[in-house]
């Protein structure tokens, strides 16, 4: 194999390394599952490869050591910009005053309550955010609410009714987004129950 595809092939890797040091922390720290890995995360790091292997490649360096580092370089800035460009806050919709139950009862499946899933109840006063249990006072004047874990994310739910169960379907773009240093990027989405 040729110096130069040595070089190419480092700083691929190096392009590869933040986002695989990344996953092996999170799948260590049981934050993300082998069950959640998909094409989509393969994608992502094939167009770090990509990007590290270019700036390798044209930047002309023959100390593998710093075409590793060269390597890490575009990729891990990229990462940055996007983690910055996706900081989000909770947004919630404008709803109508209703009738609104003095508890919910929320059923969630049991992977989302095991990561430590939590409520949060907005209402005239503000949000009010706790921990989840199946069934939970309303605080008054409450208009909607919405889950959140590390395993998913509900997005706010009009409260219209006592009782509410949400399931959880896999988040498509998770790998990618998980690759690309997404912030806030979840392996699954919650919804109601019979929704699309």
């Amino acid at each position: 194999m040729s110096n130069g595809a040595h070089i190419v092939l480092v700083g691929a890797f190096g392009g590869m390394f933040p986002t695989l040091l990344r996953l092996a922390i999170d799948l260590s720290q049981d934050k993300v599952r082998a069950g959640d890995l998909h094409g989509s995360m393969l994608l992502g790091m094939a167009i770090f490869a990509v990007c590290g292997g270019f700036v390798a490649g044209i930047w002309g360096e023959t100390d593998l050591k710093k075409v590793f580092y060269l390597g890490i370089g575009l990729p891990s800035f990229l990462t940055v910009l996007t983690s910055s460009a996706s900081a989000q806050a909770l947004a919630y919709a404008q709803t109508q005053p209703h009738e609104t139950p003095s508890q919910l009862t929320l059923s969630l499946p049991p992977d989302v309550v095991a990561s430590g899933a939590q409520v949060a109840f907005k209402s005239v006063h503000g949000t009010s955010i706790v921990p989840f249990k199946p069934t939970l006072p309303v605080p008054a004047g409450t208009t909607s609410f919405s889950v959140s874990s590390p395993r998913g994310d509900s997005g706010e739910l009009p409260l219209s009714q006592s009782s509410v169960t949400l399931q959880a379907q896999p988040n498509p773009w998770f790998g990618l987004k998980y690759a690309f240093g997404v912030s806030g990027a979840k392996p699954e989405k919650l919804v109601p129950k019979g929704a699309p």
